[in-house]
């Protein structure tokens, strides 16, 4: 209908008084048709109200797809607060979010978290599946913000500095980590020898040696390793890159560990102590070299002095 066909129905419907005011906006239509069309599209304050709930909505037809919801069945009731849902995964999520329950079970592993979208992204621990790389060193990642965190290695600036000892940090939960190691708090026990540890991960580690598990392996030359880090050490030899550099002397090493414990060397420091007998060492194998002489089956006992 062109504005000459649209002008001239609205005069006709003027004249004889038969024009259809929007009560909202206070718009004029000619005939039936616009003004329906006209309060359908409009939003005039959320207009169509559920006679159920009360809920209000801008469109009829939306208000339609709402009134359907009333009457699908929702057997599936939180065991918390009783509330009812349509589907299993709404309520799983419901429970997570208001009530902290952690209902999705790794299929694999048994664990349990607390969201599907955690669930999905736990899985990809069981798989080789690795897609973001770093660009430096070629390293691959299961997620965008463990990259992101691993690109800061690539920095110089290490800003979180521990009090006790020369170590050098770049994220403070990690230096965190790290005091506990400088404590008398070990909160981990191995079930099988009884002995304590500081971390969880060390723990971990620990049992695996018990049982001569040594999952991580150097595609290169076949050695295995418990550790991780004890890998990612092995593989620099392979390439005989040293990038850590002593201050003080110049000297290179290819861990950055080692380059701790050689600095001790120049400022005389002795962190790794003994907790029987009191003695104190620059390097960590000193210490454990010294308590292997504290065990009941040998003839020379650590004696406290």
């Amino acid at each position: 209908m062109d504005e000459y066909t649209d002008l001239k129905e609205y005069i006709v419907a003027l004249t004889r008084g038969k024009l259809l005011m929007c009560n909202v906006c206070k718009i004029e239509f000619p005939n039936e048709v616009e003004f329906k069309t006209h309060v359908i599209g409009q939003n005039h304050g959320k207009l169509f109200q559920c006679e159920i709930c009360s809920r209000q909505f801008s469109k009829s037809s939306t208000l339609k797809n709402h009134l359907h919801m009333h009457f699908i069945p929702k057997p599936f009731a939180c065991r918390q607060c009783e509330l009812q849902f349509q589907t299993k995964h709404i309520l799983e999520d419901h429970e997570s979010k208001a009530h902290g329950m952690k209902s999705f079970e790794c299929s694999i592993c048994k664990k349990k978290l607390a969201r599907h979208q955690s669930l999905r992204d736990h899985k990809l621990i069981h798989t080789n599946v690795r897609p973001h790389k770093c660009e430096i060193c070629g390293k691959c990642f299961l997620r965008a913000n463990s990259l992101r965190t691993h690109m800061t290695v690539h920095s110089a600036d290490l800003p979180f500095a521990c009090d006790l000892c020369p170590a050098k940090f770049k994220r403070s939960s990690v230096l965190k980590t790290h005091k506990l190691t400088h404590t008398d708090v070990r909160r981990f026990e191995c079930d099988i020898c009884k002995h304590r540890f500081h971390l969880k991960g060390a723990l971990k580690h620990h049992v695996l040696a018990h049982y001569g598990i040594r999952p991580y392996k150097c595609e290169d030359c076949g050695k295995r390793y418990r550790r991780s880090w004890g890998l990612k050490v092995h593989r620099y030899r392979h390439t005989g890159v040293k990038r850590f550099e002593c201050d003080f002397c110049k000297l290179r090493f290819i861990v950055k560990a080692k380059l701790a414990n050689h600095i001790y060397t120049h400022t005389g420091e002795k962190p790794y102590k003994c907790d029987i007998c009191g003695r104190q060492y620059g390097e960590r194998y000193q210490l454990k070299a010294h308590k292997c002489t504290a065990l009941p089956s040998n003839s020379l006992k650590c004696k406290p002095t």
